[in-house]
């Protein structure tokens, strides 16, 4: 029922986000206001975009959030080269 937050020292125009082994992948994109992630099945994400802030949340399950205790999510992300 926790929401994720990642912080950038930028605006991110795209992240994207991707678990360890089968752990689910999430692309979100500031322009469009969208997150859409694939762990067993594709799910969008509810999210939220501030100036350098991405928060989502998935009532599903935490899978499905990228969100499960203990494992290790990497992020890679574009950010406005205009800031």
């Amino acid at each position: 029922s926790d929401r994720n937050t990642l912080t950038f020292p930028g605006r991110p125009l795209l992240v994207f986000i991707w678990g360890e082994d089968s752990g689910g992948i999430m692309l979100a994109g500031y322009l469009t206001g969208f997150a859409l992630a694939y762990s067993n099945h594709q799910v969008l994400q509810n999210v939220d975009w501030t100036e350098t802030t991405l928060t989502w949340h998935n009532s599903d399950s935490s899978f499905d959030q990228l969100n499960v205790a203990g494992w290790t999510y990497h992020v890679a992300a574009l950010l406005d080269a205009a800031e």
